[in-house]
């Protein structure tokens, strides 16, 4: 194929990506066998074919995107027909503000971009990617589709899908030569494929009255990923309850389990949830990828003084540290970075969780099953039989657990466990209306954790504005001058317009001193031991936003809200 920008491997040298010796060796190389200058040039490890690409996006001033990575939409597909898409080699990734955004190998070309406006009805913009990747995403996209098609149009229920054995264990591949799995099957992979490439936390199913929508959960906000029609949901709970080992009779009831696949040399576990509603039964999955759960505690954006008495409090012998937030807000993570901080050979750490998330080296992990009998508060008590140095208990639910919890710590035990609260000095009084004695309470607590996640933005998109400090609110004290330049999400292709990329947790770190404990009694006043926490060194959680405010790594807005929810 031949560019309107030039010959690449001229481009490249002149580019200084490659030099004139290994361009000539190329080209030696396909005259012997015909195969594309970037696959060459990769193959023979001059230079990586993204590499390559992004050195001609500069070259030609138009943006570059990794189909191998980036998302492509689904539903842009309708926009091309796909024997176009093949003749000028584009593949549609995005339908955004009435414009269609199409990867090109050539995006210069206007011959192609002519084509395109005649079959498509609005402006479309151009991007480039690699030519053997937008073959490879043609393949992969306009089969997807004309399943999809196919299923909505023929589909009539569960009754006709047969399941030869349970694949519990599932090796998700985008082609298995020899195979002709269901549409049905071939739909859920295509599902769940899609949600992982996107670093999706959840997986919404859901029946509406005409149709059912299928939605990703993304950095904690939900966006619709594809609308099916009505009858293909039976279907699609069953393979969903084949998966995971539930019961296929039942859907009159709530039902949970799990299974796991392997992807990309990976192994990914999911969680799943079913409930009838007045539109049939909805599923959601929930996604624990291993791979997203290894952080260290210096990641997690804590403030160099916290993270320093934090890690104190790690090598103290016992005591309790608790993490506290609402649903879905990183307790978890942080837990695990605790835990991976102190996980040492010489130590025996257990964890009880429901469920187990991500899988540690030398600890010993044990799930929670209340079907049989394994409660929190049951396995804690056997736990501490079997001479554990540390114990992650994954949540603090009810008096009997707490008490428990209360014993280890007294008795020699380092106890790390979450929460349900708004704040730090909540967990004191959420501890002591459980029913735990104050001086219990004092005696053991170290560190107590509250935290929120944002959203942050988008590098390479987001924007500077002006404010006035006073405009702040609860951040204003933090900031100094009578305006600041803060950032705000835009949008572009590199976060799928959205303007934000991925999540950090904003932080409030109480560290029970000597002084706060003797004010921690049952008719102790919040505001009292507030102000005492602060003045032996509390940095409250808009302290925190406020550096994460000036440094741009998030936008006022997202701080504001993450901290009303």
């Amino acid at each position: 194929m031949s560019y309107s920008f030039g010959d690449i491997g001229e481009l490249l040298l002149e580019k200084g990506v490659i030099n004139n010796q290994q361009l000539q060796k190329v080209r030696l190389m396909q005259k012997e066998k015909d195969e594309h200058i970037l696959e060459l040039l990769a193959r023979l490890k001059y230079v990586s074919k993204n590499d390559a690409l992004k050195a001609i996006s500069e070259k030609i001033g138009v943006p570059y995107v990794d189909l191998n990575n980036d998302y492509v939409n689904p539903n842009s597909i309708s926009f091309i027909p796909e024997d176009i898409a093949r003749k000028f080699k584009v593949i549609p990734v995005l339908f955004v503000a009435e414009r269609l955004v199409v990867a090109m190998a050539d995006p210069n070309d206007i011959f192609a971009i002519d084509g395109l406006k005649v079959v498509c009805p609005y402006p479309v913009d151009s991007v480039l990617a690699g030519e053997i990747d937008i073959e490879q995403a043609i393949d992969y996209y306009y089969r997807g589709s004309k399943e999809i098609k196919q299923i909505t149009e023929t589909v009539t229920g569960g009754e006709d899908l047969i399941y030869e054995k349970d694949l519990r264990d599932v090796r998700l591949k985008e082609e298995e030569e020899g195979m002709d799995p269901s549409p049905i099957i071939r739909l859920m992979d295509r599902i769940i494929t899609e949600a992982i490439k996107q670093g999706a936390s959840d997986i919404h199913i859901e029946g509406e009255e005409g149709f059912v929508r299928v939605r990703f959960r993304v950095d904690g906000v939900l966006s619709e990923f594809q609308t099916l029609q009505k009858k293909v949901r039976a279907s699609l709970i069953s393979r969903i309850k084949i998966l995971s080992d539930l019961d296929l009779a039942h859907s009159l009831t709530p039902q949970d389990g799990s299974f796991f696949v392997h992807y990309q040399g990976r192994r990914i576990d999911f969680r799943v949830a079913t409930i009838p509603t007045h539109n049939g039964e909805n599923a959601v999955i929930r996604i624990l990828d291993s791979t997203r759960g290894k952080i260290r505690l210096s990641q997690l954006g804590i403030h160099p003084v916290d993270l320093s008495h934090l890690r104190n409090t790690l090598q103290m012998p016992n005591g309790m540290i608790i993490v506290s937030g609402p649903t879905g807000s990183g307790k978890t993570t942080t837990l695990y970075a605790c835990i991976d901080e102190i996980n040492t050979i010489k130590k025996k750490i257990i964890t009880i969780e429901d469920p187990v998330e991500y899988r540690m080296e030398i600890v010993n992990q044990i799930p929670i099953k209340v079907s049989r009998g394994m409660t929190f508060a049951k396995t804690l008590r056997s736990v501490l039989r079997f001479d554990p140095d540390i114990i992650l208990v994954g949540e603090i639910r009810d008096q009997e657990t707490a008490r428990i919890a209360i014993q280890g710590a007294l008795t020699g035990h380092l106890i790390l466990t979450t929460l349900h609260t708004n704040g730090t000095i909540e967990s004191i009084f959420r501890l002591m209306d459980m029913g735990i004695e104050h001086y219990f309470v004092r005696e053991i607590l170290r560190t107590v954790v509250s935290q929120r996640l944002v959203r942050k933005l988008c590098p390479q998109c987001k924007t500077a504005v002006e404010m006035p400090v006073k405009s702040l609110g609860e951040m204003a004290p933090f900031i100094d001058g009578k305006t600041i330049q803060v950032y705000q999400p835009e949008g572009c292709d590199n976060c799928r317009n959205t303007g934000f990329i991925g999540r950090v947790a904003v932080y409030e770190f109480l560290f029970i001193t000597p002084e706060l404990k003797k004010q921690i009694q049952p008719n102790s006043d919040s505001e009292l031991l507030r102000r005492i926490a602060i003045k032996e060194g509390l940095k409250s959680y808009w302290e925190n936003a406020a550096i994460k405010l000036k440094k741009g790594i998030t936008s006022f807005e997202e701080l504001k809200f993450s901290y009303s929810n």
